[in-house]
């Protein structure tokens, strides 16, 4: 959690997604990138984009975004067969 705190603003959405998929891959293990957005979701159901409000298939797009940065960060760990993300060294 420390390399995300350093690599991210903490007040950035950015981060608050980034550390959200490492606790919850952290307690559940690998998911789908949609299982992750789907238990992610509720927690950003306040924020919005372009005006309307946030939908679980923008969590999953902001998750993608984010992939690289966090398997280079050793947050996560990608398959591309059926799109499991893991904790890294699991």
């Amino acid at each position: 959690m420390r390399r995300l705190r350093a690599w991210f603003s903490s007040d950035e959405f950015t981060s608050l997604l980034a550390s959200g998929v490492a606790a919850m891959l952290s307690a559940t293990g690998p998911l789908t990138g949609e299982e992750l957005a789907g238990r992610l979701h509720p927690l950003y159901g306040t924020w919005r984009r372009n005006g309307r409000p946030f939908t679980q298939q923008d969590v999953q797009m902001s998750i993608s975004g984010l992939a690289a940065v966090l398997q280079g960060l050793d947050q996560a760990e990608l398959h591309h067969c059926g799109v499991i993300m893991g904790v890294a060294g699991l």
